[in-house]
């Protein structure tokens, strides 16, 4: 009788050691689509990787036209050396922080203001600082790291930069040294093995589709037009 007692006991004692852990368990949030939120859910679910999509973003300018390009910003022919990715401030986006070295400078305009445009993000923290002939720039996507879960955020409208790869790029530069892209992915050209301008956005917008009818993409014959 003893022991028939004491084993109920037990039950009892582990069956409510057992609801008392699994109210007092911290329950996941469905609103909460914070990066570390969904590194969790990864985790639980036994995933070591896992990738996104990230924001659709309305880049100011994303149809601008080539020659108001040419007249109000500048162009520069430009390698990435150093990059970095964070979570941003907001907790549920990733971003990446570039480093560029001008190779060459095919125009340089001065500085465009916009009221209605985003403010950029001063990223210098980031990375090692930039000399003269260097620029930073922030762009969304990347890879992070969080709890042992490798989270990729994709941004479909401007791929990830390859190391010591060349572009031509349409760039509002800041006495900061910060930049930011003419029409975000419209002003942002790949320069290929045969030298040619590869656009890294859509191409039926108004500036990939001028550079290759008037250009035929050739690098050489856009900055024979262009350059000054």
């Amino acid at each position: 009788m003893t022991l028939k007692i004491t084993a109920v006991a037990i039950g009892v004692l582990l069956l409510g050691v057992g609801i008392g852990g699994f109210l007092s368990a911290p329950q996941e949030n469905p609103n909460d689509r914070s990066i570390a939120s969904l590194a969790r859910r990864a985790k639980n679910q036994g995933n070591k990787k896992v990738t996104v999509p990230g924001k659709i973003l309305d880049y100011p300018g994303m149809n601008i036209g080539l020659d108001e390009a040419l007249q109000k910003y500048s162009v520069v022919i430009a390698e990435p050396i150093e990059s970095t990715s964070f979570i941003t401030d907001s907790l549920d986006n990733i971003s990446t922080a570039y480093k560029f070295r001008i190779v060459e400078t095919i125009s340089q305009r001065s500085p465009v203001f916009c009221n209605s445009c985003p403010s950029l993000n001063d990223v210098s923290d980031k990375l090692q600082p930039a000399r003269y002939d260097e620029f930073l720039l922030e762009l969304a996507g990347g890879t992070v790291t969080v709890d042992g879960v490798e989270i990729t955020m994709v941004s479909g409208q401007i791929p990830k930069f390859e190391d010591r790869k060349r572009y031509l790029m349409f760039i509002n530069f800041t006495p900061a040294g910060m930049a930011s892209t003419v029409g975000g992915p419209s002003g942002i050209f790949r320069i290929t093995s045969d030298e040619s301008l590869e656009a890294v956005g859509n191409v039926k917008n108004r500036m990939p589709a001028e550079i290759a009818t008037r250009f035929s993409q050739s690098l050489s014959r856009f900055k024979q037009a262009t350059k000054r």
